[in-house]
């Protein structure tokens, strides 16, 4: 979901169904392509992107939307994606978000539009038992990557067991990566971990559970479990949006949405109607001000009021934000 002002926005839906809206969510059309993973850049650029079996379909438009232009990555199969200019994006090549030995998903880069693509290299590559699952770029200089694992061999046990992920960031536009390892060893979402940085120090991770932050560019990160009318609560949230250091929102499972106006330090359970429906998880949020904001949420059976929904293997519904 991306939104570029207050009126014009883009969402993915269940069904691979791309949905634009011009007056802030009050009314949505389908647009021409198909995308499970969209990315804007500014009102005018955007890409969205489909994984296949043989590559990824990728569509980019430089007039907000009125026009697409396609190109096929043949044997490039993405599963997530940072736009950075018309042409230049940055991607995490498909593997699996905790890949056993010999099956790791790698850094990829264009600046072609997406018809040819790069594998960067980085502190792991090296590493069969380190797998990519989300990335993020504020602008052509600084960007973040979410590493999942290293897996291990758990000799009391059948399988591999994880270790807790990594970030590894760069303030070079790509030439560099550093490490940051991070607090925090629980991964409970399955989704492409989610990102929100407000400026180049200040950020947020989502990864299923509590939240990380940097106050540092991401060099080092803390965990945050937030404190609802004084009591912590361990919520699993699976996306946030901070449009400022100290505004923001967190969303996740159950239904639940929490806002913080004091840049983490306290949060209050925001009412959306959709706390307690079985099978509804809030899956992204985007506020681009502390007035005008969206949640994109799937699962259980949302009120009829909540359009536009789509039918699947599952149902997707759209939250605006009304302060």
């Amino acid at each position: 979901m991306a939104f570029v002002d207050q009126d014009k926005g883009w969402v993915a839906v269940v069904g691979r169904k791309l949905l634009s809206t011009n007056d802030g969510g009050t009314s949505w059309a389908t647009e021409v392509p198909e995308g499970i993973q969209i990315d804007f850049l500014d009102e005018k650029t955007g890409w969205a992107i489909r994984s296949g079996l043989d590559g990824t379909l990728i569509w980019r438009t430089t007039d907000g939307g009125d026009s697409w232009i396609h190109t096929m990555a043949r044997g490039t199969r993405l599963r997530d994606i940072a736009v950075v200019s018309e042409d230049e994006a940055w991607g995490i090549k498909r593997g699996r978000a905790q890949p056993e030995p010999g099956q790791p998903s790698a850094l990829v880069h264009t600046r072609d539009g997406g018809a040819s693509w790069q594998e960067i290299s980085h502190p792991y590559s090296d590493r069969l038992d380190v797998g990519l699952d989300g990335i993020f770029f504020l602008d052509k200089t600084h960007g973040w990557v979410i590493c999942a694992g290293p897996l291990m061999k758990d000799p009391t046990r059948q399988g591999w067991e994880s270790r807790p992920p990594m970030i590894l960031r760069t303030e070079d536009g790509g030439k560099t990566f550093q490490i940051a390892d991070t607090p925090w060893a629980h991964s409970g979402s399955f989704l492409p971990h989610r990102f929100s940085f407000s400026n180049a120090n200040e950020g947020w991770l989502a990864m299923g559970g509590p939240l990380l932050h940097t106050t540092d560019g991401g060099k080092t990160w803390e965990v945050v479990t937030p404190k609802v009318n004084g009591t912590q609560n361990e919520f699993g949230l699976i996306d946030c949006s901070f449009p400022t250091p100290t505004y923001g929102w967190a969303v996740g499972y159950g239904g639940v949405a929490l806002r913080t106006r004091d840049g983490g330090k306290t949060w209050e359970q925001v009412e959306t109607g959709t706390e307690g429906i079985k099978g509804v998880r809030l899956d992204r949020v985007v506020f681009i001000d502390e007035e005008h904001g969206w949640i994109l949420g799937e699962g259980g059976i949302p009120p009829s009021d909540m359009p536009p929904q789509h039918p699947g293997h599952g149902i997707s519904f759209i939250l605006k934000y009304r302060p």
